[in-house]
């Protein structure tokens, strides 16, 4: 007959289940140690420019007062909200904008794309892109800076005064322009944006405005009529 098991004795069981508390105690002491060292608390300039991310979608429509440095004065409006497909379904794709410039043009952005559905009465020298980031659309300036924060090169907020304005500045430098973005030091509303492109140098003074339907109403009927 073959030979039955010996049942371990009680201590050397104890003894196993000891050691490997022991071990799992020494990996997780060597993980907390690990995490003491790659994590960081973030500086104050960085937890801004996070808060900033936050409050600035909370404003869908933003008027701004666009100026090319020895060049034009305009005046702009922002409306942003959700892009529907048209169709049986209307299908939702993502988030979009609309944009009226006081010269007759009109901005559309949607699928990563900034269309022009009608250009101005004079050439701007500035792409659809810089334009849009001028305009002071709240949603879109978020996305900047959040890529920022989520990416290689870190952006923080660096305290200054724009216009008299206890403001803070987030610097944003894409593959088409470099550009700042100032926010209200106390409230993080978008309140104006520095640009610089190969052509061109501009500035916007931007008011975000809490959506009303009235408001909303009066934007689409002038978005496609001639004002």
């Amino acid at each position: 007959m073959p030979d039955r098991p010996r049942r371990r004795p009680a201590t050397a069981v104890g003894t196993t289940v000891a050691i490997a508390i022991l071990v799992a105690l020494a990996m997780a002491g060597a993980g907390y140690g690990a995490q003491r060292l790659l994590l960081r608390t973030p500086p104050h300039g960085e937890l801004v420019a996070a808060h900033a991310v936050g409050e600035l979608p909370r404003f869908r429509y933003s008027r701004a007062v666009v100026t090319i440095a020895g060049g034009t004065t305009r005046r702009a409006e922002c409306l942003e909200g959700w892009e529907v497909i048209p169709g049986r379904k209307h299908r939702v794709v993502g988030r979009g904008a609309e944009v009226i410039f006081s010269d007759g043009e009109r901005l559309r952005v949607g699928a990563h794309r900034v269309i022009v559905v009608r250009p101005g009465r004079d050439r701007s020298l500035l792409p659809p892109v810089a334009e849009l980031e001028l305009a002071g659309c709240g949603h879109v300036l978020a996305n900047y800076i959040n890529g920022r924060l989520t990416g290689l090169h870190r952006i923080y907020a660096v305290a200054t005064t724009l216009h008299g304005r206890r403001a803070y500045r987030l610097h944003v430098r894409t593959t088409r322009t470099r550009f700042d973005v100032y926010v209200d030091r106390e409230t993080l509303r978008a309140v104006g944006v520095h640009l610089e492109t190969r052509y061109a140098t501009a500035s916007s003074r931007v008011h975000q405005v809490r959506l009303t339907p009235a408001v909303k109403q009066s934007f689409l009927r002038r978005f496609v009529g001639d004002d």
